[in-house]
């Protein structure tokens, strides 16, 4: 068991690299956004909006659903439930954060045992691409087909029908022709997609940084880190937009970069869940918590849990995270009698989602990742790079 006098670094490498809570956190965190989603999806008291701006900036063709902003509501029901019946306390918004920090940390290190560019862009694609094609090809000619209000000819003649798509590169779409158009939150076939762009950015910001060797120096990255943090706060004093995700990433690079020095202390980590609940309850300076998130997220990746057989050595929560919101929105269009009933409607999506997902890993993902030793050898060849796969969970970073 990890000692409060243990670093995160001394952790990892006891754990031969892997952090035995990363599996557990991820899932948690994938299943925990599907269930806030299905109270949104359900529909049900009003909240505040949340992320509008990304669908505004996002380029998706909204023509067929003038109220899809709707999808970034901040779940009210929820909320409520998951924290003891404060109204105030935005948990929901750590969520998709500690998704990106994780990220950041884990990603980090593929880049530093890859050492190559070409590698660590190669693996990303790997690991993101084929299911997430997969997963926007079952979109559109699978669900939009069986569920849509058009004839088949109107929906695959249908502009909407090509540039759905465009989703593969991340340029996100968000509607499918004749689709969704009288669910709650109307239109909006998969919400979660929003995340691949900044997703993207990141791994293009990373690639960057390790091309002019920034990546790999911590003083190098720490200053910049430090530097650039306040003309952030500056310019995006609310954080609500696509810097928040990104900020967060490149928090936990900067975890990554100083894990030996970082302590495993649960004293710390109660200051820094309390400081961020602090946060989340107020409508104050969002950069306050990122750093204290990101700790909080490498704390519980580092931690070790009970395993669960069905799930150990599996990574289904890419697969959740993909499939969770077109389920969610399919089974309130085909089960009506669920509208206001969110947490019935997440007791029948979670277990729908999860078979999706263990399918998209056996099927879909697993198969990809093994191509990772050809990808390195192959990179290697070519560029004379010692680049090796990434052993262990962190051939599983993902959002």
């Amino acid at each position: 068991m990890a000692s409060r006098y243990q670093s995160f670094g001394e952790i990892l490498d006891a754990n031969r690299g892997n952090g035995p809570g990363f599996d557990f956190l991820r899932l948690a965190l994938s299943v925990s956004i599907v269930m806030i989603h299905s109270i949104a999806i359900a529909g049900g008291p009003a909240a505040a909006p949340l992320h509008g701006n990304v669908i505004a900036n996002s380029g998706a063709n909204l023509s067929h659903a003038p109220t899809a902003g709707a999808v970034w509501t901040a779940f009210h029901q929820l909320k409520v439930l998951l924290t003891f019946g404060s109204e105030d306390t935005r948990f929901e918004e750590s969520l998709v954060p500690m998704f990106f920090a994780l990220s950041g940390f884990l990603v980090t290190g593929s880049a530093f045992r890859t050492q190559s560019v070409a590698t660590f862009l190669s693996f990303r694609v790997l690991r993101i691409v084929p299911a997430l094609f997969t997963e926007v090809f079952l979109s559109a000619m699978l669900l939009g087909p069986l569920l849509t209000t058009f004839t088949l000819q109107e929906y695959f003649s249908d502009p909407l029908f090509r540039v759905y798509f465009y989703n593969i590169v991340g340029h996100v779409q968000f509607t499918l022709p004749g689709l969704f158009h009288s669910n709650p939150i109307p239109a909006v076939v998969n919400g979660n997609l929003w995340t691949l762009p900044p997703e993207f950015y990141c791994y293009f910001l990373t690639a960057i940084s390790m091309v002019f060797g920034l990546l790999f120096s911590r003083r190098s990255f720490t200053a910049i880190f430090a530097i650039l943090t306040p003309l952030v706060i500056y310019t995006h004093p609310k954080g609500q937009d696509i810097l928040n995700p990104l900020y967060c990433f490149f928090c936990g690079v900067l975890l990554y970069h100083w894990r030996y020095q970082i302590r495993y202390s649960k004293a710390f980590l109660l200051v820094s869940a309390a400081v961020c609940s602090w946060q989340f309850s107020r409508d104050v300076q969002i950069y306050l918590f990122p750093l204290l998130l990101a700790y909080v997220t490498v704390f519980v990746g580092v931690t070790a849990f009970p395993k669960i057989p069905i799930i150990d050595r599996q990574d289904y929560s890419y697969g959740i995270y993909l499939y969770g919101f077109p389920i969610t929105q399919a089974l309130i269009l085909l089960l009506p009698s669920l509208k206001t009933h969110g947490v019935w409607l997440a007791v029948a999506s979670v277990p729908t989602t999860a078979l999706f997902a263990a399918l998209s890993w056996h099927m879909v993902e697993k198969p990809s990742l093994k191509l990772k030793t050809l990808v390195a050898r192959t990179n290697r060849s070519s560029a004379g790079v010692a680049a090796t796969p990434e052993p262990g969970l962190a051939a599983k970073s993902n959002l």
